[in-house]
């Protein structure tokens, strides 16, 4: 019963998210749908659908936002990335 982790992110349920969380999330998704739900550590991350690009927004548990990343990035390439800000 092999578990795989990749930068310790698990799936969540929407009804796991805090409501704060989804709401800022929500808001950042306009045009767009959040299609999943990641925890990474304390903080969690809202992977949405836009423009037929994935993007993760990441937040705190109360619901302020952290950053944002193109998701492709994250898959296509071995290794991390700094974020550009």
């Amino acid at each position: 019963q092999a578990k795989e982790k990749k930068h310790e992110e698990e799936s969540l349920n929407s009804s796991d998210v805090p409501e704060a969380v989804q709401k800022a999330a929500e808001k950042q998704a306009k045009g767009g749908s959040i299609t999943r739900w990641e925890k990474e550590g304390s903080n969690y991350e809202a992977v949405v659908s836009k423009d037929g690009k994935e993007w993760g927004y990441k937040f705190d548990a109360n619901g302020k936002m952290l950053g944002k990343h193109s998701e492709a990035a994250e898959k296509g390439e071995k290794g991390e990335k700094g974020e550009k800000h």
